[in-house]
């Protein structure tokens, strides 16, 4: 995009700030010893945000040369609402806490002894706060965990328990969400339960087949294994061929009960995740399920405990030890993908293996902002409630974002830091985002968005082959998403073109 262009396309919304801008501001404001914009004329920035940018918006924009880390362009380095880019912050404390290569481990013991095929007793699932079991992050097959437990039984010549299959999930606290989640979207695979024993995502996948006749009620069937853990209403009714679809899911609080009302045009297959209750209780019922389904008999009901027990003592005997991707490939799905699951898990799970007490949110958090100071964040202007953003209270410094990703240039875990940031064009929540033109794959970075937020913090290559950190933040904003997706992509745009 040319620089003459940018007041020509950016006409017509009112303007943001009836205050001044901050083409410049003070080095001590910012930590920086220098601002360089002699080499960068801000002018077409300031005039596109006063131009375009909704009026009751409030924009903050901040651009580092990655060389120097002096400041290129600084406006309204303010305490924004961050949204997903508060992963960014978080994923960088995961990698500098526990290390790229570090995996969660879930135990499986018995508890009893063995009589010839059977065995007397308890088989017990130790959650260890693995955010990947029955997904594809771990194994395409999503029963992969429950093959091995198997084929363990199998190699000890056990073909039936008399007893109980047990989920302990003492690991976590038993608090279901972080503070500040709105319940509306507790239906929804973003915004699930977490627990020390968790299983797809804590998610089933509903399927919808509206190829049936107009007016009628379209066929559901749902994965893992059509579990009757959930309980469907089904009052969705399939349109006519080329009417709009109208979604609609809920989930009675604290139930497994989840209400369909979507009308679907016919000929239309949808495919959603939703969330269910009680994790630990999920997994030990599909687990049930999954034995029964392969004639493997099981006397008692699936049970949860929590329990602290000790491990390895009082007759419990190993039977499989179990352990997930490495870190490197958590904080990638986590960041690419935008999972708010893998980053409350982590936060959680933090706290529990570090401290070595139960984990919990808050404990996560709090160690999250302590090594968040000690590698140089400014953590007076951070504020957290949750380790995701999908919090509205979190509150960060769109400079520390930014400063932030300097800092991880630097960090012995850059590497994996990188590999954890989606490209545009190319993949995760930036694969459709500002492609065009030449630019595919000259910025990796983090989207955000929740209700009247989003942000997008990352590198990039500009046309003159320099890199740059750049954080965009839109906040308090009652527009369409997409018309500040399309202001922050013309920005963007801009950015490649004329930074030098």
């Amino acid at each position: 995009m040319k620089p003459s262009s940018i007041p020509l396309l950016l006409i017509g919304i009112l303007y943001v700030f009836n205050s001044p801008v901050f083409a410049q501001p003070s080095a001590d404001l910012l930590g920086e010893s220098k601002v360089i914009s002699e080499r960068f004329n801000p002018d077409p920035i300031l005039n596109f945000i006063q131009e375009k940018g909704p009026e009751e918006a409030l924009w903050s924009v901040l651009i580092r040369d990655v060389k120097s880390g002096d400041i290129v362009f600084s406006h309204n380095p303010a305490i924004i609402r961050p949204a997903s880019n508060l992963k960014l912050v978080t994923s960088g404390a995961y990698l500098d806490i526990l290390g790229s290569d570090h995996r969660i481990s879930t135990n499986v013991w018995l508890e009893g002894k063995q009589n010839g095929d059977t065995w007397e007793g308890n088989l017990i699932i130790q959650g260890g706060g693995d955010p990947t079991i029955g997904t594809e992050l771990a194994h395409e097959d999503p029963f992969d965990f429950f093959h091995r437990i198997r084929a363990a039984l199998a190699s000890h010549g056990i073909d039936r328990i008399d007893g109980s299959l047990i989920g302990n999930h003492s690991f976590f606290d038993t608090q279901e969400y972080p503070i500040g989640w709105s319940w509306d979207d507790f239906t929804y695979y973003y915004a699930v339960q977490n627990g020390a024993l968790s299983y797809r995502e804590n998610t089933v996948g509903l399927i919808v087949d509206a190829s049936g006749e107009t007016g009628a009620r379209p066929e559901i069937r749902w994965e893992p294994i059509n579990t009757p853990y959930v309980q469907f209403v089904n009052e969705q009714i399939i349109l006519p061929d080329g009417a709009a679809y109208d979604e609609g899911y809920k989930r009675r609080p604290g139930t497994n009960t989840i209400t369909l009302s979507s009308k679907l045009p016919k000929g239309m297959i949808e495919k959603e995740d939703l969330s269910i209750h009680d994790p630990a209780a999920y997994f030990m019922a599909v687990f049930y399920q999954y034995l029964a389904r392969d004639g493997f008999t099981v006397s008692g009901a699936p049970l949860t405990e929590g329990i602290n027990r000790v491990w390895g003592q009082d007759g419990l005997e190993l039977l499989m030890k179990y352990e997930s991707p490495e870190l490197s490939v958590l904080v990638r799905e986590m960041n690419q993908e935008s999972s708010n699951f893998i980053s409350e898990m982590l936060a959680k799970y933090v706290a529990a293996y570090t401290l070595n007490e139960q984990g919990t949110t808050e404990k996560g958090l709090q160690l999250i902002r302590n090594h968040l100071g000690a590698l140089g964040v400014d953590t007076t202007k951070v504020d957290l409630d949750d380790a995701s953003g999908l919090a509205g209270s979190n509150l960060i410094s769109s400079n520390e974002i930014n400063r932030f990703l300097l800092i991880m240039r630097s960090h012995p875990e850059w590497e994996a830091f990188e590999n954890s940031l989606s490209v545009n064009g190319e993949n995760g929540t930036l694969k459709r985002r500002f492609s065009d033109n030449g630019m595919a794959g000259m910025f990796k970075g983090k989207t955000g968005y929740i209700s009247g937020v989003r942000t997008l913090s990352g590198f990039l290559k500009a046309k003159s082959g320099n890199e740059y950190a750049v954080t965009l933040a839109s906040n308090n904003f009652i527009v369409k998403v997409r018309e500040i997706d399309q202001l922050h992509n013309e920005l963007i745009e801009y950015l490649y073109d004329q930074l030098p």
